[in-house]
């Protein structure tokens, strides 16, 4: 927010620390009084480096454990280094894809080390030409692989902005409307947030395999046993956007019993149900319609041939770099053997991971994070829309004057 004397607060003046004019260039700011420390603490930001603190919060909940927020400055220093739980270091499928490659890599190069002969090098060829190969290889990989990552940040930023936020959004919103202009009723207001909350409960249901087991909406708080019995009965696909049935009941209850101030607010209204259901319809959308199954498989195929080409021609390579004591140019044939099949091999497990971000893993959306904020969000907006939580000024029945535009007289003054 903006500070300065118009919202009463002392501007911050920097002054020099004698009076000579040179010393204004290393000046130093004044702070208000009662003032602890300085704005910018700059010995705040090499706190990234310390080990004492996790990189990222993990929040064990019902539905298991989830990222919740993570701290952006400990990846992108040498504070990296340090960090596992959570990324896709943590896949055990990457260091078994690995593992493989290794031994494809040390059977080549023992297999070429020890039958060595003296027409080797000639056999071999120009290792020029080898990684000329292998360079037009790697780069027709990176450009499909970085395609296919593209895409599926795409679709996962839509799911959750347009979807998950959809969802949030029309919850607030409804919950905002029929608090402000419809009614107070308690149970009307809570049953906004909740039919919203377990709508999106029903996607992570689905995905995550567990959507026979209904009750858990029941412990979460979300539906009684009455409404947990009566979705049951609905096809487990349709139960995200089928619960907003319910709120669009409950508007058309509000208007037909004379709440709802007009035609136009009944419509705005019974949009923003739609805009729920609707952002409900996106996630299944989504999540029905995955990558074309060739594409993928296409991909999947050319990035493991290339670990392997890659694994067998480092192997010869490096042998003969070892047989001609070039152990430098071992090291560097080596390193190349196992760096871009793993970078390529993450890739693609971090692409499986995102492409569901509702299935239950670690670094998915945390649903009862999700969940709890959404409930907090509503019940804040009712608490302060509430007679006693009003500004005074609110509260006093004053009448306001209506807005009236300005002729072409007034205008013309």
């Amino acid at each position: 927010p903006r500070s300065g004397p118009a919202m009463g607060l002392a501007p911050m003046v920097a002054t020099p620390r004698d009076g000579s004019p040179d010393a204004a260039s290393t000046h130093r700011w004044t702070h208000r009084e009662g003032e602890e420390r300085p704005l910018l603490d700059p010995y705040r930001k090499i706190e990234c480096y310390s080990l004492s603190e996790p990189h990222c919060d993990i929040h064990d909940g019902i539905d298991g454990p989830h990222i919740n927020s993570y701290d952006v400055q400990k990846l992108t220093t040498f504070r990296v280094f340090f960090v596992i739980s959570g990324t896709v270091l943590g896949n055990v499928v990457l260091w078994v894809e690995t593992i493989i490659g290794a031994c494809v890599f040390w059977s080549v190069w023992m297999s070429v080390y020890h039958f060595s002969w003296e027409g080797l090098d000639k056999f071999v060829g120009k290792e020029g030409n080898i990684r000329a190969f292998i360079a037009m290889f790697t780069t027709l990989v990176g450009l499909l692989l970085s395609f296919y990552t593209s895409m599926n940040i795409n679709r996962w930023w839509a799911m959750r902005v347009q979807g998950v936020g959809g969802i949030w959004q029309a919850c607030t919103k409804l919950t905002l409307l029929i608090g402000s202009g419809v009614t107070r009723d308690e149970q009307v207001l809570e049953s906004t947030w909740r039919y919203a909350c377990a709508s999106l409960a029903f996607v992570f249901m689905q995905r995550g395999g567990t959507e026979n087991k209904i009750g858990n909406l029941h412990k979460r708080g979300l539906l009684t046993e009455a409404e947990c019995q009566q979705m049951a009965q609905i096809p487990d696909t349709q139960r995200a956007e089928a619960v907003w049935t319910w709120l669009g009941n409950l508007v058309s209850q509000l208007n037909a019993q004379g709440l709802i101030n007009g035609p136009p607010n009944y419509a705005g209204l019974m949009n923003t149900v739609d805009d729920g259901r609707n952002a409900a319809n996106l996630c299944n959308v989504y999540l029905d319609t995955p990558v074309p199954m060739v594409y993928v498989h296409l991909l999947g195929l050319i990035v493991k041939l290339h670990n392997l080409v890659i694994a067998i021609l480092m192997g010869i390579l490096s042998a003969k770099h070892f047989y001609s004591h070039d152990n430098l140019g071992a090291f560097r044939t080596m390193f190349r053997a196992f760096f871009m099949p793993f970078l390529y091999n993450a890739i693609l497990l971090i692409n499986d991971d995102i492409s569901d971000p509702f299935s239950g893993d670690l670094s998915d959306f945390p649903l009862q994070k999700i969940i709890d904020d959404i409930k907090e969000d509503a019940q804040s907006i009712v608490a302060c829309g509430s007679q006693k939580n009003l500004p005074s000024w609110l509260t006093k029945g004053r009448k306001f004057e209506k807005w009236v535009p300005l002729g072409p007289e007034s205008s013309a003054a």
